[in-house]
């Protein structure tokens, strides 16, 4: 066979990093290790059997691949329990061996799909109703109870404790912030030019089962995007395209000087720096027009003039410098970071004008959403 025959058998590389492979080896190890210590110590004197084989399998998707819909605890849970209960109605009710093996494990597969509980682990645990011998067949219904759900709840909380303590993972995938992350996947496609409803007709027309999040579709299109156009652009970085002479206002500075700027200048935002350049916020008048409380566009330069006037003679609680209005902290970039990685900030964060900092978190320029446009 030669070397284009290999390929078509071996699966291309996980990009997966070395610390990634390490938590897994150590979720599974350890989730093994506590499930049969307990087992035994809760019903190894009984007789029964203290691990069921599909742990093995459920290990794997726990901590492999733990985002994963089959890794989620209603398919990994639910999946054990229906194909448990339908493993021990074939084996209690059908006598041929062969039969019941084969329409246990098709009708658990059938069952969790209906119940959107698919976990392949599933069919392990009703094969094993079926052909696990005397010990297992004996126990009749009560293989549910102990080892499988047992088994079942103790690895599922091991698989919560360690995913949920190594960084970048999340577990359950959408256990916290449902509708936070419904909007901001709703945002994010839109921003992509297609809705929710265009992935499922697209998931729907494929007529398969595929084994991603809507939410992850997205976000690999959104970072593909990113990368072709940071290939596109080549190698330019924020030092290249940023405005060098940088208008600032500082902390103090009177709103009536802002205002006077943003007009002479025909700019949108300014940033404000301390006294040893460093950015500590931008001012924009979006910022001005939030903090006069514009009720409507009529009348607009009245209502920011009134807004400015100074209230002499008193104490007034009417913010009268830019620190008091500014937004607070800003994001900036290093000058020596390629302007693709901008893209994604000025959509996400619907922000028009990133500061640019060198070494020592000092401004140095700033970045436009215009300015990038041109460079690209």
């Amino acid at each position: 066979m030669n070397k284009r025959g290999y390929r078509a058998l071996i699966p291309e590389a996980d990009a997966i990093s070395l610390g990634e492979r390490l938590i897994t080896f150590i979720g599974a190890l350890l989730s093994i290790l506590a499930v049969a210590a307990v087992s035994n110590q809760l019903i190894g004197g009984a007789g029964l059997p203290i691990l069921v084989a599909s742990m093995g399998a459920s290990a794997v998707l726990l901590f492999a691949v733990p985002h994963s819909r089959f890794s989620q605890p209603w398919p990994f849970v639910g999946g054990h329990l229906v194909s448990a209960l339908i493993g021990v109605g074939c084996a209690q009710w059908i006598p041929n061996l062969f039969a019941a093996a084969a329409l246990a494990v098709a009708l658990a597969i059938v069952a969790m799909q209906y119940l959107r509980c698919l976990h392949p682990p599933g069919g392990a645990v009703a094969l094993t109703a079926i052909i696990g011998g005397p010990e297992i067949q004996s126990l009749g219904f009560s293989y549910v109870l102990a080892p499988v759900i047992l088994n079942v709840m103790l690895m599922l909380a091991m698989a919560l404790l360690v995913n949920n303590l190594a960084p970048h993972r999340r577990y359950p995938e959408v256990a916290f912030g449902r509708q936070q992350a419904d909007q901001q996947q709703e945002k994010e496609l839109e921003e992509l030019n297609f809705t929710e409803n265009d992935l499922s007709q697209a998931l729907r027309d494929m007529d398969t089962y595929i084994d991603v999040s809507k939410r992850d579709l997205s976000a690999i299109y959104e970072l593909a995007r990113m990368y072709a156009q940071q290939r596109q652009i080549g190698d330019q970085f924020c030092r290249d395209v940023m405005i060098d002479d940088v208008i600032t206002v500082e902390f103090g500075s009177e709103l009536e000087e802002v205002w006077r700027l943003l007009r002479s200048k025909g700019i949108s935002g300014l940033p404000v720096i301390d006294r040893a350049r460093r950015v500590i916020g931008i001012l924009t008048l979006t910022d001005l027009l939030r903090e006069a409380n514009v009720s409507s566009h009529e009348h607009l330069a009245d209502q920011l003039r009134e807004f400015l006037k100074r209230t002499a003679g008193f104490e007034s609680d009417k913010a009268e410098v830019a620190g008091q209005v500014m937004s607070s902290p800003v994001i900036t970039m290093h000058k020596d970071e390629p302007i693709a990685t901008l893209i994604p900030l000025f959509t996400e964060k619907n922000i028009h004008h990133i500061p640019i900092v060198d070494e020592q978190n000092k401004l140095v320029g700033m970045v436009t959403r215009l300015s990038v446009m041109k460079a690209m």
